[in-house]
């Protein structure tokens, strides 16, 4: 049963573990219903390749097979993710947004964008993220805007430092949005 208090959450940042980690945290100790947006390009994947559920799809072909079809039709993938949010009742989290189209999207049906910050040891390489990313990445825009915050109408930031401080980090956040913990009457 997934928890259903009408929150709605998307998580922006350069380090996609941190986004991760804590998206892992809300779908499973509060029971958020996590939502990505390449998840139709990776049952398409799993049917073109026959991959069977439990093999791991290769993260980079993703990302490169995400970027064309963006190229091609930038409201793609947001079209698709904003059909479920729409029959969805669950509260519900999306761990990495790419596009800054999509972010946009996103705060027009009430999502709450969190960006999330982590050492800078961790951020993946530069080249490796945005190598085939079309004009508009979120990455980018973090990396090269120092005012992404404030331009982008971010709500809240949050840091990431290790998978046992993530529960109070984001209990704290949780809180202040007004989350209820317990749903006894």
């Amino acid at each position: 049963m997934f928890s259903n208090q009408g929150f709605k959450i998307a998580f922006v940042g350069m380090n996609t573990k941190a986004q991760f980690a804590f998206a892992e945290y809300l779908k499973r100790s509060l029971d958020f219903k996590r939502m990505d947006f390449e998840d139709p390009l990776i049952r398409f994947l799993r049917i073109v390749y026959q991959y069977k559920q439990t093999k791991r799809i290769d993260q980079k072909k993703v990302r490169d097979i995400y970027d064309a079809i963006y190229k091609i039709d930038n409201e793609f993938f947001i079209n698709f993710l904003e059909k479920r949010i729409q029959e969805s009742r669950s509260d519900i989290i999306v761990p990495n947004v790419r596009y800054l189209n999509e972010l946009e999207r996103l705060r027009q049906m009430d999502f709450k964008i969190v960006r999330v910050t982590s050492n800078a040891t961790d951020k993946p390489r530069v080249g490796d993220y945005v190598r085939k990313a079309d004009a508009g990445t979120v990455y980018l825009s973090m990396l090269y805007d120092k005012r992404f915050a404030q331009n982008y109408n971010v709500d809240y930031s949050i840091h990431f430092t290790s998978l046992p401080t993530r529960k109070g980090i984001m209990d704290a956040l949780l809180q202040s949005l007004g989350y209820k913990f317990d749903n006894t009457p």
